[in-house]
């Protein structure tokens, strides 16, 4: 059976629709890591207290562990788009937005953390985080200084 023009389009806008918000989630991430970080600095030279600088650390990594979760559910379904947009779809692939429906279950299951360390290193990730790490780094022995 064949794939009506329309019902591919459909299907393409879907797609595109999940991509959008996987990337306006992983923008938001970054702004609620940004502001946070900012926040605990703030909080830090406020009250002479470098505590806030160490314990901003860990958050910091849970925003960039969650924003390359994002960023590889991201990349999956363009995967699924540039399917659909190929002759090789077919009617039982038609309106699935399944994000392993390309990837092979055992690879998946088996190698997740180590392929979300690998999507934490790329560079639409990791820089952001790497700067407010160093910022709250270098940030520690300044206020330790204050107090």
């Amino acid at each position: 059976m064949s794939i009506e023009k329309e019902e591919r389009i459909a299907y393409l806008s879907m797609i595109q629709g999940v991509i959008s918000r996987m990337a306006n989630n992983a923008f938001l991430i970054k702004g609620w890591s940004i502001g946070l970080t900012t926040a605990m600095l703030a909080l830090a030279g406020g009250t002479k207290n470098e505590l806030f600088c160490l314990i901003s650390i860990i958050p910091t990594f849970l925003f960039l562990w969650l924003d390359a979760f994002f960023f590889y559910q991201e990349k999956k379904y363009r995967t699924i788009y540039n399917y659909a947009k190929s002759q090789n779809l077919t009617s039982l692939d038609l309106y699935n937005l399944d994000p392993n429906m390309n990837i092979a279950q055992e690879t998946e299951v088996k190698k997740k953390v180590y392929i979300r360390w690998v999507v934490m290193r790329e560079n639409a990730v990791y820089p952001i985080y790497a700067v407010q790490i160093f910022l709250l780094i270098i940030a520690y022995p300044i206020v330790s200084c204050l107090s």
